[in-house]
């Protein structure tokens, strides 16, 4: 079982920012959309797709986040449902949602290319080809126990939470000012800085007392990085000097560490008992590229059906079928 963030929306518009959308047919972004659903469709992927809620962070990567839910959306999950496949709305990002729906074992892993969600605690990230050419065999698993074990990596969930704030994320895209990637990499591994961050943060009484914890956890940042050792390989005593007193900044620390999901508003764990493979609904999508897509005559649509939907559909109910012949020699 695989989620899809709401990210495919930015993508499925990024392919129209050019010239030329005028001339694109009818609604071109739903379009690429259909396309991509089918793809899917036809690699036996069970997918819920998450889209971001009314509680996500009002400003990201340095621009303020429209609160209305974007204009395909809607569409979008017709499409989605009409295909078999699920939607479930997080509360606030989609991202963290994910990581949190992963780490409960809800799901089996996700399929993005946006590495955030090992931020937000993911333990199964998924890159493939799938949506991207004819072989839908391969795919590279990152799993968070790898990242942990792997000598040259070695890195914990904490671990990974500070080097978002060292390098800078979606919520502060300055991290700290001269600190790249691969001296961030060094100095977590140098010393316990991130569970001793994370851990405090868990454990603290309130703001004010995380605050003061913070004074002498900046001090030891800069002991670290103003001290020569093996790890990191010389003394950055510039990089020290400039940390400043807001650094990290409270509110960002407590985004990647407790972030909003369905969790942390003390309600239930989302239901997936509903998330089980079914087949596609063909009067439905039918009925959806006659409304959305300047595709000719009903024949035109069939068309279409029988080449980008009918292969899939196939597959899926034999999936179905199988499912349930297997269910029925369990219970006997």
């Amino acid at each position: 079982m695989i989620k899809y963030p709401s990210i495919w929306i930015r993508q499925s518009q990024a392919v129209f920012f050019k010239p030329g959308h005028a001339t694109a047919g009818e609604n071109p972004e739903l379009r690429t959309l259909f396309f991509k659903l089918s793809q899917l469709l036809s690699a036996c992927i069970l997918a819920i797709f998450i889209f971001d809620g009314p509680l996500r962070p009002s400003v990201k990567r340095g621009k303020n986040v429209v609160a209305s839910p974007h204009w395909l959306t809607e569409d979008f999950q017709r499409l989605i449902n009409a295909f078999g496949f699920f939607s479930h709305q997080a509360p606030g990002e989609a991202e963290a949602e994910l990581a949190q729906l992963n780490a409960a074992g809800l799901i089996d892993g996700i399929l993005t290319d946006d590495s955030d969600v090992f931020v937000f605690g993911a333990t199964h990230v998924i890159r493939s080809s799938i949506l991207s050419s004819n072989n839908t065999d391969n795919v590279t698993v990152y799993t968070l126990d790898k990242i942990k074990s792997d000598a040259q990596v070695c890195l914990t969930h904490e671990d990974i939470i500070l080097i978002a704030l060292l390098v800078g994320g979606d919520y502060d895209l300055a991290g700290l000012p001269g600190c790249g990637t691969m001296i961030a990499h060094k100095l977590v591994r140098s010393s316990p800085l991130g569970s001793q961050l994370v851990h405090a943060f868990r454990t603290r009484q309130d703001l004010e007392s995380f605050s003061t914890f913070l004074k002498g956890w900046r001090n030891c940042l800069r002991h670290v990085l103003s001290t020569k050792n093996q790890l990191l390989g010389r003394q950055f005593k510039a990089l020290a000097d400039s940390i400043g007193e807001d650094f990290p900044q409270v509110p960002i620390v407590q985004k990647y560490v407790e972030p909003v999901t369905s969790w942390s508003l003390g309600s239930p764990a989302p239901d997936g008992s509903c998330w089980k493979a079914h087949a596609p609904d063909l009067a439905q999508l039918t009925r959806l590229c006659e409304r959305m897509f300047a595709w000719g005559t009903i024949r035109g649509i069939q068309e279409h059906i029988l080449k980008y939907v009918w292969p899939g559909a196939c597959m899926r109910t034999l999936l179905v079928v199988s499912r349930a012949l297997s269910e029925h020699a369990d219970s006997t």
